[in-house]
């Protein structure tokens, strides 16, 4: 049996109650995020993408099952993910949020910040019990690659600052 590294969680909420409930019953997660989030790209996004990676993964430790809602569009924006969000139900358990890439053309790391920290406090208010984890996309080859950098440190800082977890997923590449 092979074991791939997926991620590091950086700093995680101690009781991540939504994901441990999965050792009991399924649970309902929400995805928010761009063409990342739903897999574009993926060779086979139906079992190797986001949320079949997850959903495998979380399945062989609990038990149980995922109910998914993918909010997450191809090419968007956090402020997508921003008009997205109040649709977040309050039974959701879990919120995975992969936006950032694109962002990186459009604000400046502070005006993302800013937005970024609006997107978890919606989150929250939402669904105030649910596990909320940031994302940072992995790498890719472009000739701005450089610019995702600042975005980079803001998803870290913003998700320290909100209390929520951190998924390196840039740290395996």
């Amino acid at each position: 049996q092979e074991t791939v590294k997926i991620a590091r969680i950086t700093k995680p909420k101690p009781s991540l109650e939504g994901i441990r409930k999965l050792q009991k019953e399924p649970i309902k997660a929400v995805i928010l995020g761009d063409s990342i989030a739903v897999s574009q790209g993926a060779s086979d996004p139906l079992s190797k993408g986001c949320d079949a990676i997850v959903s495998d993964a979380l399945f062989e430790k609990y038990g149980n099952d995922i109910q998914w809602d993918n909010k997450a569009s191809s090419g968007t924006l956090v402020d997508y993910c921003l008009t997205r969000a109040p649709e977040i139900e309050d039974s959701t358990d879990l919120v995975l949020i992969c936006v950032g890439r694109n962002d990186r053309n459009c604000y400046t790391p502070s005006e993302f910040s800013r937005k970024y920290a609006r997107l978890i406090r919606v989150i929250k208010r939402k669904a105030p019990k649910a596990d909320i984890f940031c994302i940072v996309e992995p790498p890719m080859v472009s000739l701005d690659e450089s610019k995702f950098s600042g975005i980079r440190n803001a998803i870290r800082k913003v998700s320290l600052d909100a209390e929520v977890n951190y998924l390196n997923v840039w740290s395996i590449f």
